[in-house]
């Protein structure tokens, strides 16, 4: 008897201890806009060989993304709190809008880069987003197999 309350012990501690506390698992760090557009524009003089003229202009450009992505996620979260959810014709005036501003953000770096560099961060983003979608693909599996996904995705082949 004593020897089954061990095993029980045992696996209970080993159980609680494998486990990540709930503030590391998934949750991201929340910089200030600045420190979001500081490390991009950092990562992009590492991987571009930017110029100090570059990198400041490139820092005023993330800035500004920034300060949109940051309005915009806030609008989100604030809908989604309300409990309701967006007509069609918002969504797609969301869309519109998101990629009106993608391509400002291209017609902005095309100035500031050289031709060079531009064709490399294209390179560097199609790279990106090849592993973004990806881990997608990789995370609905996993949720079909555990039986999650939302509604449109149950009873659905996964790729």
């Amino acid at each position: 008897m004593k020897s089954l309350i061990y095993i029980a012990i045992l696996l209970f501690s080993i159980n609680t201890v494998a486990q990540k506390p709930a503030k590391d698992r998934g949750m991201r760090q929340n910089f200030t806009p600045e420190q979001q557009a500081e490390l991009q524009t950092k990562r992009m003089a590492l991987n571009l060989d930017l110029s100090q003229k570059q990198i400041a202009e490139i820092k005023k450009l993330q800035l500004k993304r920034v300060g949109e992505r940051k309005t915009n996620r806030a609008l989100r979260d604030n809908q989604r709190g309300t409990g309701n959810r967006p007509t069609q014709e918002e969504m797609f005036t969301r869309n519109t809008k998101r990629l009106d501003t993608q391509l400002e953000h291209q017609k902005e770096l095309r100035k500031i880069l050289s031709e060079q560099q531009y064709s490399k961060w294209e390179k560097l983003k199609d790279e990106r987003n090849m592993y973004k979608s990806s881990r997608k693909i990789n995370k609905g599996a996993k949720n079909a197999k555990r039986g999650k996904g939302s509604k449109r995705t149950k009873g659905r082949k996964q790729y």
